[in-house]
């Protein structure tokens, strides 16, 4: 009796058939382990966030100028973004992000707080302006040398952005809220 089987070129074709199949179905698992950005309905790569640096990766001078200016214990967490150090902490309910250049000079400070954090004068002036309004989130920006404070306020019809810099409050943004 003969055996019947397909041909030697056959058997080769399915074989890379079968490897081509098992590999796109690895591929296919491995992008849906990917984290997926909703907005841009676009997949975003898990590489896209910083690991921590340990302190032998920082220079020493931005280590030296965070100690003396900022945090005095050891809860920050360092990391890299593009070209710059970034020093992150929570204190006191307010997160705070220091940048430095790559030879440690330092660059800026981001602050993130509610509105209990933000100084009573800089309050009252924002609530008699904005009666109807409340004070959603806060951030600071600043250099040691002088500060910016974005102000996000809110109420049933609008969500305004507040820029305040030396008293001077002005409106940068006005969006109707949807009441999401």
């Amino acid at each position: 009796m003969r055996s019947v089987g397909l041909p030697n070129n056959r058997l080769l074709v399915m074989a890379i058939l079968v490897v081509l199949l098992a590999l796109l179905a690895v591929s296919k698992a491995e992008s849906q382990n990917q984290p997926y950005n909703n907005d841009l309905n676009l997949y975003t790569s898990a590489k896209t966030v910083n690991p921590p640096l340990r302190l032998n990766e920082i220079n020493a001078r931005a280590i030296r100028h965070f100690k003396n200016h900022f945090l005095k214990s050891e809860d920050e967490i360092w990391t890299r973004v593009e070209d710059l150090f970034v020093a992150t902490f929570t204190n006191k309910g307010i997160i705070t992000k220091v940048y430095y250049r790559s030879h440690g000079s330092f660059a800026y400070y981001v602050k993130y707080y509610s509105a209990n954090s933000l100084h009573p004068l800089v309050r009252s002036m924002i609530m008699k302006k904005f009666a109807d309004y409340s004070i959603d989130v806060v951030t600071e920006v600043g250099n040691l040398d002088s500060e910016i404070l974005f102000i996000k306020i809110k109420n049933h019809s609008n969500i305004k952005t507040l820029q305040v810099l030396n008293e001077n409050i002005e409106v940068i943004e006005d969006y109707a809220n949807g009441g999401i």
